[in-house]
């Protein structure tokens, strides 16, 4: 038993986005941690783990440093999360047969449009902006205005490809793992949809299948994006002098605070968007008869 959700694009874009903006606050930290972590070189390394990184930006920069970069991926984490959840409802629609039921492939491939176009619209040049406020320590404004007057708007778009490759991967993932969780789930207890604690346990066990699966994307992708990303040619030139330098595991680097963060954060959003989805679907379409 698959479980039912709002067919309506409106329900689940405005859900997605108060969604993403109530993980961002509580989350940001250690999207912070992972990030450091993993532009660290491994010749050379400041942090031995992640608590011993937290622990290291506070006592040298404040507790300030902990949100830094955090702005512009909450006023992108909004429409990110709204396009990732309205988006798939409309590419689930499309792959969806006459009666509406949708098989695995299509629950998978209306993830990965989803999570494409959420690459290309938001989720690029909010992590490229993320990336460099957190290298240089800077706060939105003045790091915002500094990048583009250094390098160009261009330069919003540095790590496209493996963003839109990871972010695809990303809900891809997260989805299927999600959707067939809740259809055991629903299997189990016979009810029509999850409740609250179930669906931020699904989201948290789908998180964590993304994570493991596309880790090295991340990596790759927070390099290009870095303020070191001239030193790489493309996407396969960054993958061969990583492995080349530092060993096919660098790719795995900041695994643990991305699991931190994501399973979390992961669960926060599914069970955001199941609470508040059946009062929007009230508001936007009407009392259901």
């Amino acid at each position: 038993m698959a479980p039912k959700k709002s067919k309506n694009f409106w329900v689940n874009a405005i859900g997605g986005s108060i969604a993403g903006g109530v993980e961002c606050l509580i989350n940001w930290p250690s999207e912070v941690i992972k990030t450091e972590l993993q532009m660290q070189s491994k010749a050379k390394p400041v942090y031995s783990g992640y608590i011993d990184c937290g622990r290291k930006k506070i006592q040298a920069q404040g507790v300030k440093s902990l949100y830094r970069g955090m702005v512009p991926v909450l006023l992108g984490s909004m429409p990110k999360a709204g396009v990732r959840f309205g988006g798939n409802t409309f590419y689930r629609g499309l792959l969806s047969s006459e009666d509406g039921k949708i098989s695995t492939m299509g629950v998978l491939g209306a993830g990965l449009m989803a999570g494409a176009t959420e690459a290309l619209l938001v989720v690029t040049p909010m992590e490229t902006l993320k990336t460099r406020l957190i290298n240089a320590n800077k706060p939105f404004v003045s790091g915002t205005m500094h990048l583009i007057k250094t390098e160009g708007i261009g330069a919003m778009y540095k790590g496209v490809v493996p963003t839109v490759a990871k972010q695809s991967l990303n809900q891809g993932t997260r989805f299927l793992v999600y959707d067939q969780v809740m259809g055991l789930v629903l299997a189990t207890t016979g009810a029509e949809t999850p409740g609250s604690l179930e669906a931020v346990m699904g989201g948290m066990v789908a998180g964590a299948a993304s994570v493991l699966v596309n880790q090295p994307l991340d990596t790759i992708k927070t390099l290009m994006q870095s303020s070191e990303a001239a030193k790489y040619k493309s996407t396969l030139d960054c993958i061969a002098q990583v492995v080349k330098h530092e060993g096919i595991g660098a790719v795995y680097k900041g695994l643990i605070p991305r699991l931190v963060r994501v399973c979390p954060g992961s669960g926060i959003i599914f069970g955001t968007v199941n609470f508040i989805s059946p009062p929007l679907s009230e508001l936007i379409e009407g009392p259901k008869r």
